[in-house]
Formats: C-alpha cells, structure tokens, sequence
C-alpha cells in the first residue's frame, strides 16, 4: 500500500497537542494543594460541592449533610481539609480527584507539580507526518530524564511549544534521531 502525495501547502503545523498533553499528565500528577480547594469554591456552590464529595444527590442523607457541615467548617476557619486518615473519608484525595476532572487545575498548580517530579519518563506522540509529500501516521518515543522532562512540561504549559518540540526532537537528548517532522492536524495525540 503506498501513501498518496498530498497538497502539503495547505496543513499548518498544529503544536497545541504539546499544551493538552501536558495538562493532561499533570492533572493527573497534582493532587491536592493549598489552591484546590478555593478554585473549587471558585467554580462550585457549597450544595454541589456537597454532592461531589459525597457521591449522593439526596440532600436529606447523612453522606451529603456531613459532606456538606465539612465544607462550611473549611469554609468558617478558612482551612481545608486535613491529611488524608486511614479510617476517615479521604477528603483532600476525592478533591484533588473533582479539581482534575472539572478543569479546576491552574497552570500555576500545574508548574508546581512539575517542579515536585522525581524522575523523568517516555513521551510519546502519535499522529500525521509528512515524508516525501505523502501523509503517514507514526509514532515517536523518546526517554526523557527528569531535567528535560522538567523543561519540555514547562515549555509546554507555557505556551513554547517550538522549545517543546526541540526538546523531543534533539537526538542528543532524547536518544532518537528522528527524521524532520512537524505535528499538523488535531488528532495528534501526546501521552507522557
């Protein structure tokens, strides 16, 4: 099967999957900080936050009045919830859980995460490279160390998607020598 030749003058190069992918793996890496709780009472009423943290929408059961009593005490004493019990609801982890899932996370807490790593890990990307005019779909994987994990995440979050890019690409770094490559469409996806 051989690729097509393809009009390549009309993709643009499309690096926004660097800044959702990266958004992605730190959603899943932040837990709970000090920001999580106001960005929520930011987002959510006491009642809803109520529910989220309870699982139940019955505002007469013990799960969401006790939830619910949590939520005013933080809320009167200006504290959120304490460490995480064996034995207690784990409140800071059902947060952090509810922050990532409603894109309650800042950039801000996702650069403090970034700085809290201790190792680095594989990216990988996955979508549309142009060789000779032809479309083909491939995917690159680098190992990155925590340095250069650090850094490409950061560019990432802040928006240098051409550095994140030449963090990935740069041989000496990431151990591959790939050929010249550019991400040009939405479906490209970025897994860390």
């Amino acid at each position: 099967m051989t690729n097509k030749k393809v009009n390549t003058q009309n993709l643009k190069e499309d690096n926004s999957a660097w800044s959702k992918g990266a958004r992605t793996y730190l959603d899943g890496q932040t837990g709970y900080n000090d920001d999580t709780l106001p960005n929520l009472r930011e987002k959510f009423s006491n009642p809803d936050l109520a529910i989220m943290l309870s699982g139940n929408k019955d505002k007469k059961s013990l799960p969401y009045k006790a939830a619910l009593r949590r939520i005013q005490i933080w809320q009167k004493t200006d504290k959120g919830p304490g460490k995480d019990r064996k034995g207690s609801t784990p409140y800071r982890s059902i947060l952090a859980d509810i922050a990532s899932k409603t894109g309650s996370i800042t950039d801000a807490m996702r650069l403090e995460t970034i700085n809290r790593l201790s190792k680095g890990g594989s990216i990988s990307i996955t979508g549309t490279k142009i060789i000779s005019e032809s479309l083909a779909h491939h995917t690159f994987r680098i190992e990155l160390g925590l340095t250069n994990l650090q850094e490409l995440l950061r560019a990432s979050i802040e928006g240098d998607t051409e550095h994140a890019m030449n963090i990935f690409k740069d041989k000496d770094i990431g151990g591959n020598e790939y050929p010249e490559f550019g991400l040009t469409n939405e479906s490209t996806v970025i897994i860390i």
